[in-house]
């Protein structure tokens, strides 16, 4: 039997033998752009069944009504504008929307089905002055053709916005299979761009709102137990919501 080559799901660069291992997965480096991805990929039933029992206390409705407003307010800088059509791709609860407003359309196959459009043929024929992914991009297992298919209902100088986890910045990451399938570089970045022909606005680190409690938590899960009540001593007077750095990257590009 032929051994099947791995590739690159954004540079097709051959894979090499290395990889780390993460229950049944395997995560490879691109040695050309930096991405790591999963292999085998998860079948559509294994992602439905994650999703179907997905909770994530740190992004709970405040903190994303939080996020959502600052993500809006960055967009702005890049030609936004109220009376545009938005659709946010992976929706989620539907948070984005609420806040950014009635023209803003919701896609998501597997959470809040009452509230959003869930077979992606429905949305053919539409198009959208701008698309948002967040935290949506690296749970896909064909990043390319996903962005291909999106870009086709965006508009002639549309936005395209998305956050990915970063695998070289210093903020610490797991590898999250059937989560996160990819982790991503600027490199990846800019080289999946160019495929769609897409132009680069923007590309940073990105920083987010979090509950103070809730970043302490993740920060003392990687210190030692006993020092864990002097530290808290040490933070009693931080407000509510703190700004902090993340493990991601945030994207806005334009169709070209």
């Amino acid at each position: 039997m032929n051994k099947v080559i791995k590739k690159c799901p954004i540079c097709s660069h051959k894979l090499g033998s290395y990889a780390i291992n993460v229950d049944t997965f395997r995560i490879y480096k691109c040695g050309e752009c930096g991405l790591e991805s999963t292999f085998p990929t998860p079948s559509a039933k294994q992602i439905s069944q994650f999703y179907d029992n997905y909770i994530d206390r740190r992004a709970d409705h405040e903190v994303v009504q939080k996020n959502s407003k600052k993500f809006i307010d960055l967009l702005r800088k890049f030609g936004l504008t109220q009376d545009m059509s938005v659709l946010d791709f992976g929706a989620g609860t539907g948070v984005f929307s609420d806040v950014y407003g009635e023209l803003c359309i919701n896609y998501d196959p597997f959470i809040n089905k009452e509230k959003n459009i869930t077979d992606f043929a429905q949305l053919k024929g539409h198009s959208f002055d701008a698309i948002t992914m967040w935290s949506v991009l690296d749970n896909q297992p064909h990043p390319v053709d996903l962005l291909n298919q999106l870009t086709k209902i965006l508009a002639q100088s549309g936005l395209l916005s998305f956050t990915v986890v970063s695998n070289e910045n210093e903020i610490p990451y797991r590898y999250k299979p059937p989560e996160h399938l990819t982790y991503w570089t600027k490199t990846a970045i800019k080289k999946i761009l160019t495929k769609v022909d897409l132009q680069l606005l923007y590309l940073e680190e990105n920083s987010i709102a979090q509950r103070s409690d809730i970043y302490l938590e993740l920060i003392c899960s990687r210190i030692p137990k006993k020092y864990h009540d002097e530290f808290y001593k040490l933070t009693d007077n931080l407000p509510q919501f703190v700004s902090i750095p993340t493990n991601e990257l945030f994207c806005i590009a334009k169709k070209i």
